[in-house]
């Protein structure tokens, strides 16, 4: 007679199938997934702020221009006349 012995390696508590990395919760995903937002969320708001600035400040600057010109030509006319 021969007895066959088979050894059965017992796992620890939840480990079967998760390899070796550790996995995130649910909830710290979640905190993360909301904190990757919020920064996108102030990036592009400062982005359009500094749009927002250069271009006030390019339309402050064609207006001056403009307004020199404008009265550049007024006082040709009054001269001429």
């Amino acid at each position: 007679m021969v007895i066959v012995a088979q050894l059965v390696r017992a796992s620890d508590c939840g480990s079967e199938g998760h390899g070796f990395e550790p996995r995130l919760s649910p909830l710290k995903k979640q905190v993360t997934n909301n904190t990757r937002l919020l920064l996108l969320a102030f990036l592009i708001y400062e982005l359009l702020q500094a749009i927002l600035f250069l271009l006030l400040q390019l339309f402050s600057y064609i207006l001056l221009e403009n307004r020199i010109y404008t009265e550049g030509i007024e006082c040709i006319l009054v001269n001429k006349h």
